[in-house]
């Protein structure tokens, strides 16, 4: 698990150098065309920046790889003598107590579906498109009786290193925008990256 830890964590640091190429190839190509371009007129048509969204494969990649590290090591529960893993769902209500925020972001991902793995999904979209994820993660993260709850020793949101480095890239993450649809009824199918994939 250690070392599914890091590999995850590696392939998230490569995914943000890859964000941060093709964010610096895009302004050097406004720039550039800005110059082509006289001043009045690039000042009316100047764009707002690149925004990554599903069309871009590296923000795909960032979409599955920020949904392994949630799932990874989620714990299973118990009920009534059936043993299951937990959704990422079961662990993102937890927010909605601790703030403001967090209630909003629940309460609009509760109003999309009414799959526990869509809603899933879903948050880590919302998060992503509303620069929230450091702030959110961190109020689970920090709350050790939630990670002992709900993740195991090895997870990465269980051990201190590795959330910190977590939530060190998902600080970088806040540098790009993001413009993911979130009305999506594909995120319910638990076969949804699979095919996506193929």
């Amino acid at each position: 698990m250690e070392l599914l830890s890091s590999l995850l964590l590696s392939g998230l640091r490569k995914l943000l150098e890859e964000l941060q190429a093709c964010k610096r190839s895009s302004e050097k190509q406004e720039t550039e065309n800005q110059q082509k371009e006289d001043l009045s007129k690039s000042q009316e048509t100047q764009s707002e920046g690149l925004a990554f969204n599903e069309e871009n494969e590296t923000a795909n990649c960032l979409l599955f790889v920020l949904e392994r590290i949630l799932f990874h090591g989620l714990k299973e529960s118990n009920w009534f003598g059936v043993k299951k893993k937990d959704h990422l769902w079961v662990c993102v209500n937890r927010i909605e107590r601790k703030n403001k925020q967090g209630a909003e972001a629940v309460s609009f991902c509760r109003s999309l579906s009414s799959s526990a793995l869509a809603r899933g999904r879903l948050f880590i979209r919302y998060c992503l498109n509303e620069k929230s994820f450091p702030l959110f993660l961190s109020l689970l993260i920090w709350d050790k009786s939630f990670t002992k709850e709900h993740y195991e020793s090895q997870s990465i949101l269980n051990n201190p290193l590795h959330a910190t480095e977590f939530l060190s890239l998902l600080v970088e993450l806040n540098n790009f925008d993001f413009f993911f649809f979130v009305k999506d009824e594909k995120l319910e199918n638990e076969r949804y990256w699979n095919e996506y994939f193929e």
